[in-house]
């Protein structure tokens, strides 16, 4: 993370020279945060004495010359400036020590250190927009806990009992971590779990919970009931604060991943769209051409060909792209219209015919004539595209690919059936996965992205259908589309 309008000032005290020069060097670099250095303690009581309130936080060594004993620590606690402790060595004297003053955080000299202490700054800088919300009975131990998660300046809010966290979280629709004792009276925490997974999904908030009931498996009971995380009472001021933080940045990590995945579908939809105009221009000028041109050769007039059936594939190829930007980023949107669902389907097969007929394969159709029904039509007539386009690659020249359209009951049946290869058993349940391109090869060189069956079952699903393959190896595949029947008038 960078800051780079009005960044927050660090004070760093520090009387290591290669030390102060890295933190100089490292912390602006990486954070964009500005610093102020002093190598002593007279030093750091002149940057602090005429405005102190300007210093986001102090990096504090707590050997110095003039100060050995970590006065420096008081100097800054005392003027209101947050503090972290960048130390050589802490035995659990002085680790107590430290931390009963109320320092943010303490990093040890290794060869880790400056990295760490960027970490744990960045960390204390995004805190500062989260909201966490710490359920306990026992006010004693839940304004402890507030004041450990405060001293890293999280925004913290307070409930004695499930029922009033509730309501907190009814008010606080930003809160993103819970830490929830489990004995309390009223709603327990286990209780309190469960309602807020109702609403909440564990990509929203995360749940912590926190006990010192030895009585059954509890952790277990916290982790079913939707928890992400438990903690057994009495427990170190760090435990909290890390498990906290590191369920907070898991969090982080799942917004960072949609939103690149967003960006990357906005990308290709973008690029998808923009294609489709200069390979229209390829697809009319070269049909053009073949029907304008009559002096040119077969070997002229093979090269025309190619070229069109270039462009068709490679706009097929734009519609699966821009099909799954659209079903992946939720905005495949259905215009249902009053429907004659046998003229779409013929239509679709004589669209087909010539790809097929390039391949010496005919295409049989069984098309009863079916009552008007409320269905969008150009994304059926994608589906049947991408269910006959499939058929045509994988089928060897002389076979026959049937369509069969009918009414069974209360659904309408749609069935594509090749001759072709046929689909392993085990690789049937991954045929309808984005991206997910089948063993067997098409039979005249075609492309292929792996996204038809994945947007024919969306599709599909958009309608309140469902699609099925039946298939054994070397006995062709049948790929069957169930929509539920409900006719409407003209």
């Amino acid at each position: 993370m960078t800051c780079s309008e009005n960044p927050p000032i660090i004070l760093v005290v520090e009387d290591s020279k290669s030390i102060l020069q890295e933190l100089q060097r490292r912390i602006p670099e990486e954070l964009g945060f500005t610093v102020e250095a002093a190598a002593d303690f007279a030093g750091a009581e002149r940057l602090v004495q005429d405005n102190p309130e300007r210093f986001y936080c102090a990096v504090l060594d707590l050997n110095l010359p003039d100060a050995p004993d970590g006065e420096i620590v008081d100097l800054a606690l005392d003027t209101g400036i947050p503090a972290v402790v960048f130390t050589s060595g802490m035995d659990e004297q002085l680790r107590r020590t430290v931390l009963d003053k109320g320092v943010a955080d303490y990093i040890f000299k290794d060869s880790r250190a400056v990295c760490n202490l960027v970490r744990s700054l960045g960390r204390l800088w995004a805190n500062r927009d989260c909201k966490v919300l710490v359920c306990e009975d026992s006010r004693s131990m839940r304004e402890h806990v507030s004041t450990v998660l405060r001293r890293r300046m999280f925004q913290v809010l307070a409930a004695a009992d499930g029922k009033e966290a509730l309501e907190v979280l009814e008010r606080e629709p930003g809160v993103r971590v819970v830490v929830t004792d489990f004995a309390m009276s009223g709603m327990d925490g286990l209780s309190l779990v469960r309602k807020v997974r109702e609403t909440r999904s564990n990509e929203q908030v995360a749940l912590i919970g926190i006990s010192s009931n030895d009585t059954g498996p509890l952790s277990v009971w916290f982790l079913k009931a939707g928890a992400d995380d438990f903690l057994r009472k009495p427990f170190l001021t760090e435990e909290i604060i890390c498990r906290v933080e590191q369920n907070l940045e898991r969090l982080e990590r799942v917004e960072k991943l949609k939103d690149v995945n967003e960006s990357r579908l906005r990308f290709l939809g973008f690029v998808a769209h923009d294609l489709r105009n200069p390979i229209n221009g390829i697809r009319g000028f070269a049909n053009l051409l073949k029907g304008e041109l009559t002096d040119i050769d077969g070997e002229q007039q093979q090269v025309l060909d190619i070229i069109a059936q270039s462009a068709d594939n490679m706009l097929l190829l734009v519609d699966d792209l821009l099909g799954v930007s659209a079903i992946q980023s939720g905005k495949l949107e259905l215009r249902p219209a009053v429907t004659d669902l046998r003229s779409v389907v013929r239509d679709r097969v004589t669209a087909n015919r010539l790809m097929a007929k390039r391949k010496s394969i005919g295409i049989d159709q069984d098309l009863e004539e079916l009552p008007l029904v409320s269905v969008d039509a150009a994304r059926i007539g994608q589906v049947l595209d991408n269910l006959l386009s499939n058929a045509i690659k994988f089928s060897m020249p002389g076979t026959t690919i049937s369509v069969r359209l009918a009414l069974l009951e209360e659904d309408i049946l749609l069935s594509v059936c090749d001759q072709g290869p046929g689909i392993d058993p085990e690789e049937q349940g991954r045929l309808f996965q984005d991206y997910h391109k089948g063993k067997a090869a098409p039979t005249g060189g075609e492309s292929s992205t792996g996204l038809g069956l994945f947007i024919v079952q969306s599709v599909i699903k958009a309608h309140g259908g469902s699609i099925d393959v039946e298939s054994e190896k070397g006995a062709g595949a049948c790929f069957h589309v169930r929509l539920p029947f409900t006719p409407v008038e003209e």
